[in-house]
């Protein structure tokens, strides 16, 4: 029987490529099917692995074959500042899956990068800039309008999932990737972003909820304007130190103010008509977010911030709301439906990324096999990514 081909690798590079993806030897014995001991024999060079092996290293670790032959690591991604809040268990962690999600949006990227030379084409550039020191209302006003989304617009959006993809959309224009991560509980994460010009990446929760993945949107937006990367969960209740909290607070109050503005708030009609400011219906409430399609806990604070209710009153619903989404995280999977393979496609590798690498293919500067290895999709559905692209 002929003997199975080995890989010369540098096992420096595959204990580099596995601990910076957070896996442990018995992660990556595991993932790929073999005895841990087998990883450490290969890891101390005592032995080498298959090629077929070394393929699904490559795949689990999310790392290039030719990685692996390399004389010494290349420079690698640092993490993006950790904005998350102090609670046991939480600060500074960064799960497997996290891990693969952060080293997915930086190749997805190099990938955009790389595709856009091989077609002779500029990525667009992402130039709009902010300050902590500015007034977050004109920053928003400012950041909506430079991004061409109105509120009419959105309003005019028939259901929530309409009015996502025209804020995806609308940013993917000016330049900047949206990814989707998977298998990320959101309490270790709601968003993150890498703000590495050209083409910075905004990754968004694909756990979380329509009207909260817009909301994520808009803060990861707001970090990538004051030119930083950030890791985030948006809750002002917990603890952080005195810079990060106020960056945070910067950044939700700009991507609050981005989905309602100030203007289009106070002249809606159920505001206007509105006798006691103390106090708002959850009928109320439901009415003003379907508007601005988002949720009524960002309509409440939006109401706090001028003046129309108390802060008493906030506290006490935002405890309501947060059990609220508790109850429905608990009964999600028994109330979910099934989504399509092309929808999933799409909403992992965004509207921009996947245009890119459909466009390579019918050009043929990449072939059938490399667009699934970078859609990671089988070829058969790439008729209704493409119908659902065009529409």
């Amino acid at each position: 029987m002929a003997k199975t081909a080995e890989a010369t690798i540098n096992p420096d590079i595959l204990v580099w490529a596995r601990e910076t993806v957070g896996f442990s030897i018995d992660d990556l014995a595991d993932k790929i099917k073999v005895n841990p001991e087998k990883i450490q024999a290969w890891e101390s060079g005592q032995a080498r692995p298959s090629i077929a092996k070394l393929k699904q290293i490559s795949d689990k670790l999310k790392r290039p074959l030719a990685v692996f032959y390399l004389p010494y690591p290349p420079e690698d991604m640092r993490p993006p500042r950790d904005f998350r809040g102090l609670i046991e268990g939480h600060a500074g962690f960064y799960s497997n899956r996290l891990h693969v999600e952060l080293r997915l949006a930086e190749a997805r990227r190099e990938d955009a990068l790389n595709l856009l030379a091989e077609l002779e084409e500029q990525p667009s550039e992402f130039d709009f800039q902010a300050s902590i020191d500015q007034d977050p209302e004109l920053v928003a006003e400012s950041l909506t309008r430079y991004i061409g989304v109105e509120p009419e617009t959105i309003a005019q959006c028939s259901d929530i999932y309409e009015a996502r993809k025209l804020w995806k959309s609308s940013i993917e224009n000016r330049g900047v990737l949206v990814f989707q991560a998977n298998g990320v509980p959101v309490s270790e994460m709601r968003g993150f972003c890498l703000g590495v010009r050209p083409l910075p990446v905004v990754v968004v929760n694909s756990k979380d909820s329509p009207q909260a993945q817009i909301f994520s949107l808009l803060h990861e937006l707001t970090h990538i304007a004051l030119r930083q990367d950030g890791l985030c969960d948006f809750d002002e209740e917990l603890p952080r130190d005195g810079e990060s909290q106020r960056i945070e607070i910067f950044c939700n109050y700009v991507a609050g103010a981005a989905i309602v503005p100030a203007k289009a708030l106070l002249s809606h009609e159920i505001v206007l008509g509105q006798d006691n400011y103390e106090s708002w219906s959850n009928h109320e409430l439901k009415s003003i977010s379907r508007t601005f399609h988002c949720s009524r806990e960002v309509v409440l604070r939006r109401l706090l911030i001028h003046d129309l209710t108390t802060r008493d009153f906030y506290s006490k619903m935002r405890e309501s709301f947060v059990q609220e989404y508790k109850d429905f995280e608990e009964n999600k999977k028994a109330n979910s439906f099934p989504v399509a393979q092309f929808r999933k496609v799409i909403n992992r590798n965004g509207y921009y990324f996947s245009r890119l690498v459909l466009d390579s293919y019918t050009r043929e500067v990449i072939t059938g096999s490399e667009l699934s290895r970078l859609l990671k999709v089988k070829l058969k559905h790439l008729p209704d990514i493409r119908h659902a692209l065009q529409g």
